[in-house]
């Protein structure tokens, strides 16, 4: 089935804090995939200890920053990036101000973010800067999200004053 979108565009390009290049390490014959730290054996151990002994794919991508496409109209944002979660919203930082998109829903993976060198905490502490505040899906509704724990889950971050 062919759709025919016209305001969609494709990019194959890694989404970080800065504009270079990437490794991206996709597990055969899945769909687990991640970008490398900078150290890819790191991340290839990472991976096995995770899901067990796969075959991987390694591909040097095009990393860039969400900011770099100078985009005038964002409604929301999914961030699904197995640890790079900081690492994007850093990059999109100008785009969120200038935006102010309603909803950002960030998929977090905390032992993935530790591979980067980040913290959910650290993740929250940005957003919050940004206006947002975090809610969770509980019995199918929104619920503010207030627990010190923070989940491997999907977070949905709210404009503040937006309903819920």
């Amino acid at each position: 089935m062919t759709y025919r979108i016209e305001n969609v565009k494709i990019y194959e390009n890694a989404v970080s804090d800065v504009d270079g290049e990437s490794t991206f390490i996709q597990v055969a014959q899945s769909s687990l995939s991640m970008c490398s730290p900078g150290n890819d054996k790191e991340a290839v151990d990472f991976i096995k200890n995770e899901y067990g002994e796969k075959t991987l794919q390694l591909t040097k991508v095009a990393a860039v920053k969400l900011d770099s496409f100078s985009l005038n109209k964002v409604n929301l944002i999914k961030i699904d990036v197995e640890g790079m979660e900081l690492k994007v919203v850093k990059g999109a930082k100008r785009t969120i101000k200038r935006c102010q998109p309603r909803l950002i829903m960030i998929e977090i993976f905390a032992r993935a973010m530790a591979l980067h060198k980040q913290s959910a905490e650290e993740l929250f502490s940005v957003m919050s800067e940004l206006g947002y505040t975090p809610f969770i899906l509980k019995d199918q509704n929104l619920e503010k999200f207030s627990d010190q724990k923070i989940p491997n889950d999907n977070i949905f971050f709210c404009k503040n004053g937006c309903k819920v």
